[in-house]
């Protein structure tokens, strides 16, 4: 009787569906990021799937070493299409008619999509490089600086030319018009340098308080006490640090 109870289970655990099956009903809700041809995304996307595909003991069906026994494996193709549907549902529209053509495996689409992001990734490293190098604030806000340059390190990054952070706040510091820099030229010197975030906040705060002098400059407030009467004395009505 017993025997028979474990022959059972035997056959019932065998016939169980493997957890990848079962466990994921919204992939999106495991990689919250669509790989996108538009933003530095590559390897936090490709970070992301590597470590599901871990969690399931799937990594073979990627790296080409779990491969088909013959033309009736019907559980490889179960999880290789599994697998393809995944890489499918998290990347954007314009990658994946780059990629789809005659890719048939998971291996061959997450192979492609590699290439894709990697192809001339010298030339293109030299060029983002350059373009890294010569960003300035310009008319940019400060928020929009910092995630442009922060961006163009990410980019960098999914090209195999990652820069450091200590680089990133140099850089961030060095393209900031007179006006800023006078008043931030002093991060440059802390020991350990402030972080790209510790700097961006600083940026923000001298960012407001330009603001806040510029628009209390024209207040009618200030205007009655730099043309009011008395003796002919003029201010600005806001007085700096």
């Amino acid at each position: 009787m017993a025997e028979v109870s474990s022959v059972s289970a035997d056959k019932n655990s065998s016939t169980s569906p493997h957890l990848a099956f079962t466990t994921i009903s919204n992939i999106k809700l495991h990689i919250p990021v669509q790989l996108s041809l538009s933003k530095p995304n590559y390897k936090k996307w490709s970070r992301l799937f590597r470590l599901l595909i871990l969690r399931f003991n799937l990594k073979g069906y990627i790296d080409n070493t779990t491969r088909v026994s013959s033309a009736d494996d019907t559980e490889w193709y179960q999880f290789d299409a599994l697998i393809q549907g995944w890489i499918l549902a998290t990347i954007s529209d314009e990658v994946s008619d780059l990629v789809l053509s005659n890719n048939l495996t998971a291996h061959a689409l997450w192979t492609a999509i590699y290439n894709l992001f990697h192809d001339n990734k010298h030339a293109r490293a030299m060029q983002l490089e350059h373009r890294f190098r010569t960003t300035v604030k310009g008319q940019l806000s400060i928020n929009e600086y910092c995630r442009l340059l922060k961006n163009l390190s990410e980019y960098l990054d999914n090209v195999d030319a990652p820069v450091t952070e200590h680089a990133l706040v140099l850089q961030v510091l060095q393209g900031l018009p007179h006006n800023i820099r006078s008043q931030v030229q002093f991060l440059q010197y802390q020991n350990p340098l402030p972080t790209f975030l510790e700097v961006r906040s600083a940026l923000l705060l001298v960012e407001q308080q330009q603001t806040d002098a510029m628009y209390g400059a024209g207040s009618p407030s200030t205007s009655l006490l730099s043309t009011g009467g008395g003796g002919g004395q003029t201010g600005s009505g806001y007085q700096r640090d």
